[in-house]
């Protein structure tokens, strides 16, 4: 074990008890900014579940259950696509939304009136550096955007196919190694190995670095460091950290083990990967022409930043941001379509049978459009298990969000809009908005079948369903979706044929709950303590 990691896991250790110390502080003042921090009128009238705390309000609640299905119950009980919670620590009430007309009047329509709130902004900052994902304003989103557009256009992902291909391939050969060491079937926590292999793609696609299939020392310092801030963001001592985050923000420029240890990701890639990645274009673009030909994210970065139009800082948190978000994201959803391919071997099966029909390997084309079925597993997948499950808004001034179903107020009378003031937070929780039952009749079953066209004359109706990648929340809507998502969904495409192709997923019968770490994370129920992880059983199809 390195230097690194021991110090990873150092701070990890003593950051799991200074919530309780600051927790008991704030109890003891706490009560001093209840009356003063009570919801005004613009929102009074918004239904609320009942069982809300003193202390934490209803955000324990939602942080003990499994991720989304405490905001789902709410709504259904609640008969509203808006509904009010109590902040932990007597901040101001939250508003919860999954209406449709709401969600596309802030994320299409006024986007930038509606930035990352001041909880979750600096996390994001500690975490993954000044990027895109930090990013705030027109202006310097846009800026930023345009920066990455190029690198993640339909035309790029097709040109560097073969990186993604290789990646896969590798995947494929690591996973036999494994067989041929044990008895012919063995069972893995499926999600290190997709992070591996995802992290192992994004090197491959966006900066022409091999990273060894995953295994490499640098990989293994970044992939650490994430799983140990996982591990202690869904703890509860991760809560309570988070919680006082929300009430003092002030804390967050502290050096407090619990939030400081949350840029350690970004720390051991500006040391390591991105100081030798940049180092190395620049040493590229001294010996070649670098004219106008396109080249991987990496070297147009470096372009960039050789011709002054972004600086060095700017760019190292590009490749952090990047590193993370473009294979973190999909090793989680990777991980539960397997998940689900083994508790379906009919449809497992359906599957293989499809992909074995186009000959030894599946073409760019064959994954993009040649494989309906293919096509329909990975946006059933994707919509009830988006890897991303909740975004959280602040409004930056007074506002009147329409609304596709109205709420009933405490008079009777039914709203359409909802007046919001200036600093109210608003929480989008994707997970549950992608299931919901009153949009797609049995929104927590998975079922492929209904993304076929032969199908689709009971898809949802338009006007109930969000904007976004085939009208579900898992990339985000509107200006501020996911720059990378055509990469994202080719490769996860070509990383579930590629296995499934070749092996048989076994359901271990274990059962998981969701927790949200930034990404969504599962834990094995009974196994809690041991941290993210989902066990599968593999072996070679005969």
């Amino acid at each position: 074990m390195n230097s690194t990691t021991q110090n990873l896991i150092e701070v990890s250790s003593a950051s799991l008890y200074t919530p309780i110390v600051l927790v008991a502080l704030c109890a003891a003042i706490g009560s001093s900014f209840y009356l003063s921090s009570k919801t005004g009128s613009q929102v009074k009238d918004v239904p609320s579940p009942p069982g809300a705390s003193f202390f934490w309000g209803h955000q324990k609640i939602v942080f003990d259950a499994s991720v989304g299905l405490v905001y789902a119950r709410w709504f259904e009980s609640l008969e509203s696509s808006i509904v009010r919670i109590r902040a932990a620590l007597w901040k101001p009430d939250i508003l919860v939304i999954s209406d449709p007309a709401a969600i596309s009047y802030l994320l299409n329509k006024n986007i930038y009136n509606y930035p990352h709130s001041d909880v979750s902004r600096p996390r994001i900052e500690r975490l993954l550096g000044r990027s895109l994902g930090w990013v705030e304003g027109d202006t310097e989103h846009k800026r930023m955007r345009q920066l990455f557009i190029p690198s993640f256009s339909n035309e790029a992902v097709r040109d560097r196919a073969q990186s993604i291909y290789g990646a896969a391939e590798t995947l494929r050969e690591n996973v036999a190694k494994a067989l041929q060491n044990d008895t012919g079937e063995v069972a893995i926590d499926i999600t290190e190995w997709m992070q591996s292999a995802t992290l192992d793609a994004l090197g491959r696609f966006a900066f022409d670095h091999d990273f060894v299939g995953g295994k490499s020392e640098e990989a293994l310092e970044i992939l650490y460091s994430w799983r140990n801030m996982a591990s202690v963001a869904i703890s509860p001592m991760g809560f309570y950290g988070l919680m006082l985050l929300r009430r003092f923000p002030f804390l967050n420029r502290l050096p407090i083990p619990v939030i400081q240890s949350q840029g350690n990701v970004r720390r051991t890639i500006h040391a390591g990967l991105a100081k030798n990645l940049l180092k190395r274009n620049e040493a590229l673009l001294d010996s070649i022409d670098s004219s106008n030909e396109q080249g991987d994210l990496l070297l147009e970065l470096t372009k960039a930043y050789r011709a002054g139009f972004i600086g060095r800082d700017e760019l190292m948190d590009h490749v952090v941001m990047f590193t993370i978000s473009g294979s973190e994201t999909t090793a989680q959803g990777l991980s539960y379509a397997l998940w689900e391919m083994a508790k379906n071997p009919d449809l497992q099966n359906r599957l293989r049978e499809e992909l074995n029909t186009v000959g030894t390997e599946p073409s760019y084309d064959d994954i993009q459009s040649g494989l309906p079925y293919l096509d329909a597993v990975t946006r059933e997948v994707l919509r009830l298990h988006p890897p991303t499950p909740y975004m959280e808004r602040n409004a930056t001034k007074d506002d009147i969000i329409p609304l596709l179903k109205p709420f009933p107020g405490k008079d009777g009378k039914l709203n359409s809009e909802i007046f919001v003031k200036t600093g109210q937070t608003i929480i989008i929780p994707m997970h549950t908005v992608n299931r919901l039952n009153s949009v797609w009749g049995d929104g927590t079953t998975f079922r492929p079948d209904r993304w076929l066209s032969k199908l689709r004359s009971n898809f949802p109706p338009n006007e109930l369903l969000t904007g976004g990648w085939s009208n579900i929340m898992t990339f985000s809507d509107g200006p501020r979706i996911c720059t990378g998502y055509r990469f994202a969904v080719f490769e996860f495409k070509l990383f579930l044929a590629t296995l499934i192709r070749s092996f048989e997923f076994i359901d271990t019968g274990v059962k998981i709950v969701d927790k949200s770490a930034s990404t969504m994370n599962p834990l094995v129920v009974g196994r809690e303590a041991e941290g993210p992880m989902l066990p599968i059983r593999i072996r070679a199809v005969p």
